[in-house]
């Protein structure tokens, strides 16, 4: 697969702050934002440019994962707080409060949700009720990402001291901790399924591609400053990163050689930290939001 193109398709506007996640929504084609001004935004391009500003929580948000066939919503705040809001039965928004710091990554996984916070903490919670099913402290450090490895029910998470913690799941038993894959914290992880591939980003800017056993295939010099986030662009061979110098790359998975950046002059992108990127894979659409508090869309075009 090669990309021969990048249009800039579109930019969504009307965050008052830093927007630090996005999500896919709800309904098929939509997306939701969550920044600094404690907005919970629903955008569908499809229909308008305009977004809708679905709840309001008075909290920074770090964190965000809609469950559609449930058809809630949840956000993580700097505080610590879970939000829960439930589109069918409840239109208030509930609050939810376990963790002692932020809540910095949400992900579904079977009927529950994980939570990561600035505690040390994992936590799985039950998404009817809020409360929690199991948790564990695992650093004294903030945990800053996760990933999972569906297939085998493993859980990943990143800390701020460069480890990366590979755990079984339900129980959170320990499978072994990976020390020292980043100099600082690990800001980001996904896991290729079809690849069996750990990749990580960290604060000191490197991607690092990890096997199952725990070898470390490659390190990249990915950006001048962290990467907050990665994007595996599902459907192809590439996976997109997000990071604090302003600037998206796109990775070519097959060498791991750049393939394409999206940056200042060349295009009208982010002016401060790019923060977090979605995919649409039927649209070939990646959206972006940054500290500017802009959301910005990117038509990707792919020949095989």
């Amino acid at each position: 697969m090669r990309i021969e193109e990048i249009h800039f398709l579109n930019s969504y506007k009307g965050h008052k702050g830093a927007v630090y996640q996005l999500c896919a929504g709800i309904e098929k084609g939509s997306f939701l934002s969550a920044g600094s001004d404690g907005l919970i935004c629903q955008w569908n391009p499809a229909q308008s440019n305009n977004g809708l500003v679905i709840a309001q929580t008075g909290e920074r948000i770090f964190s965000l994962l809609a469950l559609p066939d449930q058809k809630m919503i949840f956000a993580g705040s700097m505080q610590g707080d879970l939000f829960l809001l439930n589109i069918l039965n409840e239109p208030q928004v509930k609050r939810f409060r376990f963790h002692q710091a932020s809540i910095y990554s949400i992900k579904p996984w079977n009927q529950s949700i994980i939570t990561a916070g600035g505690d040390g903490i994992l936590a799985i919670w039950n998404p009817e009720n809020g409360s929690i099913r199991y948790h564990l402290k695992i650093s004294h450090q903030k945990l800053r990402s996760l990933a999972i490895d569906a297939e085998q029910d493993i859980l990943f998470a990143g800390d701020g001291n460069g480890h990366i913690w590979k755990l079984k799941l339900p129980d959170l038993e320990l499978i072994q901790k990976l020390e020292n894959i980043h100099s600082k914290t690990v800001f980001s992880l996904a896991y290729l399924s079809h690849e069996h591939l750990l990749i990580s980003g960290g604060l000191d800017a490197h991607i690092k591609v990890t096997d199952n056993n725990n070898a470390i295939l490659h390190d990249l010099n990915a950006h001048w400053y962290c990467v907050n986030d990665l994007c595996p662009l599902s459907g192809t061979n590439f996976i997109a990163t997000a990071s604090r110098d302003k600037t998206i790359r796109i990775w070519d998975k097959t060498d791991w050689s750049l393939a394409k950046e999206i940056s200042s002059p060349k295009f009208a992108a982010h002016i401060h930290s790019v923060n977090s990127l979605l995919w649409n894979e039927t649209e070939r659409i990646i959206y972006s939001a940054g500290d500017d508090g802009a959301i910005f869309a990117w038509k990707i075009e792919i020949t095989n």
